[in-house]
Order: structure tokens, then sequence, then C-alpha cells
């Protein structure tokens, strides 16, 4: 396993434990796959009813394909790196969807679950 899916495995219950992210997700179903040098295979992070999981199959096309490389993509999750930094650097490319939409939604996603930790 990766860097970035180790990352996201971390984030889950955090993520799925917070009231703030938890109602960001409500109102964004989505499916996004991670095509990451460095991982084994690609993942999918999937919201659905307000929760996050990650799963290596969808039955679904995902809204949003990025593709990078897994140390990178494991700053983000981890809150060293905002998500914009890889994409002005050249170092996240969608291959499909909108980065505003990604910006947007990791950047409100995390900042709820760091500000949780803070709280803590």
């Amino acid at each position: 396993m990766g860097e970035a899916k180790s990352e996201v495995i971390k984030l889950v219950p955090l993520v799925n434990s917070s009231h703030g992210a938890m109602r960001i997700m409500e109102g964004w179903p989505k499916s996004i796959l991670l095509e990451l040098e460095g991982e084994e295979r690609p993942f999918f992070i999937i919201i659905d009813q307000g929760k996050m999981r990650i799963e290596e199959k969808s039955q679904k096309e995902p809204e949003i394909i990025m593709e990078s490389n897994s140390t990178e993509i494991a700053k983000v999750f981890r809150g060293d790196k905002d998500i914009t930094h890889p994409l002005a650097h050249g170092q996240l490319r969608l291959k499909r969807g909108k980065s505003i939409e990604l910006v947007i939604f990791l950047s409100r996603i995390l900042g709820a679950v760091h500000r949780k930790k803070l709280e803590a």
C-alpha cells in the first residue's frame, strides 16, 4: 500500500466523525478515482450519504479522476500542503472533473477535520 492510500485510510474515520465534514459531504455525493504513481493500483474515494469510504472498484464512473504522485497527495491528506500546491506546481493533473470543485471540497473537508483535531 502506498503513502497516499495509507493517509486516506487514517483520514476516513476522522472525516466520518466530524459533523462539519459530514454536512459538507451530504451535499457532495461524488466518486474520485486516484491514479497515483507509487500506489499498487488506483483506488476510489466514494462520498455517499454524508460519509466517505475507500473502494478498489466503483459501480459508477468517477466524477473526478486525479493523476499524481502518492507522496505529494499524501502530504495533502496529512495536512502538510494545501491541494492548490500540487495543482499549481504541475504535480497533480485532473483527467476528469473541475479543479475548483476538488479544491473547494478537499479544503473544506480537511479544514473541518483539522479544526476537530485542534479542538481535541
